[in-house]
């Protein structure tokens, strides 16, 4: 057993914090990774990737035929990077191995949970026209609405880090409150993840680069924006729902 810090200490927020970053940078890596993964075991060549914010990360390949994407091996090539997500949020915490200490608890936590915030939720929904979920359902002649699927999992998969972190939480003080618990889930996820959807909002601001030169940009940037916002706070309303409950 190790000794059980507080993870609410000054030390121990920005420990979570500084983990909060590493974590997002890692599931941007994760979702074109996956995809490359994905499409390696389709039959592609993976030649290198992207990790911008503001747009979908994609593993950059070379497909056998012209026609690969519309094939059944290029399912990998689309839903590689959620996929990749969905099993990290979901089996690290529980399963990989680490050193003892809060630290390695916290990077954890941060890990798990911002492959459910951005992979599943904002780099899901962020691009209607180029983006890997949206392009396989218009590929496939399936409903838009099948996009949400993607978040509410993510959602879902938010509650392993969540549940960790207030295992931790009340290790360190056995008779933390429900104010208590929030604020832990506030201060640790939600900060985090709300600092994440910001950068991504001013990325695309500065850029307009997934408005494609409309002209009522302004409407444009909203209609654009919203689905992506949503889905990313959708963890954090599920952990929120859970520290109330816990």
């Amino acid at each position: 057993m190790f000794s059980r810090p507080n993870p609410n200490s000054p030390a121990a927020i920005l420990t979570g914090w500084l983990a909060a970053l590493c974590g997002g940078i890692i599931a941007l890596a994760l979702i074109a990774g996956g995809q490359g993964l994905g499409a390696i075991l389709g039959g592609c060549r993976w030649i290198g990737l992207t990790l911008p914010l503001h747009q979908q990360t994609w593993a950059l390949v070379n497909q056998p035929t012209l026609a690969f994407s519309t094939q059944g091996p290029a399912v990998g090539y689309w839903l590689g990077g959620m996929a990749a997500c969905l099993l990290v949020a979901v089996l690290f915490v529980p399963l990989i191995p680490r050193p003892q200490g809060l630290t390695s608890e916290l990077i954890a936590v941060q890990i798990s949970w911002m492959a459910s915030v951005l992979g599943l939720g904002w780099m899901a929904l962020l691009d209607p026209w180029d983006g890997h979920l949206s392009r396989f359902l218009r590929l496939h002649d399936m409903s838009p609405v099948a996009a949400w699927l993607i978040p509410a999992l993510g959602a879902w998969a938010a509650l392993i880090p969540t549940l960790h972190l207030l295992a931790l939480a009340r290790g360190a003080q056995p008779q933390l409150s429900r104010s208590g618990r929030i604020l832990t889930v506030v201060i640790h996820l939600v900060l985090p993840a709300f600092v994440w959807i910001a950068a991504g909002v001013f990325v695309v601001f500065r850029t307009g680069s997934t408005f494609h030169s409309s002209p009522l940009e302004g409407l444009g940037s909203f209609l654009v924006l919203w689905p992506p916002i949503v889905a990313a706070a959708l963890p954090s309303v599920a952990a929120l729902m859970m520290a109330w409950l816990a």
